[in-house]
């Protein structure tokens, strides 16, 4: 079923389509195309105003229903970042983005830099990773763009076989890196890979840790 505003957007550009008030979908893709930075949107303009992972993902889920090539490219500037362990990075940090406009900013992570599995930098990424969604983002896509035309479906599948090798290694990195006991569990090293990130669920496992002195959070 294509709706008003799916029609719209295959007959102008997704940009226009929203230039008029419309219902909560239209305000949604408001917010999309304001934080858009050409090949990848941040997650809000001052207060995260790099690239997230599992953003991105949910991000491209979105953006296939107002347009699928964009839709791809979200996923395809976030692997662009892929560890060569296959690990998909929690952030990639915008370079242009004010200093000290996220803490801990890319600065937090430099030792990272220097490991050999880490991408070219800059820009700089995190060492955390978040929630492996982004399989199910690029499947969207896919069926996203079959609804379209011939031309959208042949692209989406094109993406499909362009993105499957990089999906792949991020899952095998999850079931081998991120599985020591070999239990078939998903090892959690910090919150943030959880998604749920500062969780009263975390609050017992991590009073046990003991920190000695530290500097006073800025």
């Amino acid at each position: 079923m294509v709706t008003q505003l799916e029609h719209q957007v295959r007959n102008h550009s997704w940009r226009e389509a929203f230039d008029q008030p419309e219902e909560p979908s239209a305000q949604a893709g408001k917010i999309l195309r304001r934080n858009d930075m050409e090949g990848w949107t941040r997650a809000a303009p001052s207060l995260y105003p790099h690239q997230w992972s599992w953003d991105s993902a949910f991000i491209a889920i979105g953006l296939a229903h107002l347009d699928t090539r964009r839709a791809a490219q979200e996923l395809r500037t976030l692997f662009a970042h892929q560890w060569m362990t296959g690990k998909v990075p929690h952030i990639v940090f915008n370079p242009k983005a004010p200093p000290k406009s996220y803490y801990p900013g890319a600065d937090h992570w430099a030792g990272g830099a220097s490991s050999p599995d880490a991408p070219p930098a800059p820009p700089y990424t995190s060492c955390l990773c978040q929630p492996p969604v982004h399989a199910i983002a690029a499947l969207r896509i896919w069926k996203v763009a079959g609804r379209e035309d011939e031309k959208a479906l042949a692209e989406a599948t094109n993406f499909l076989r362009e993105i499957y090798p990089r999906l792949f290694a991020w899952h095998r990195y999850l079931a081998t890196f991120r599985d020591p006991e070999k239990s078939g569990l998903v090892t959690i090293y910090h919150p943030w890979a959880s998604g749920a990130d500062n969780s009263p669920r975390w609050d017992s496992a991590l009073a046990a840790v003991e920190v000695g002195e530290m500097d006073t959070y800025p």
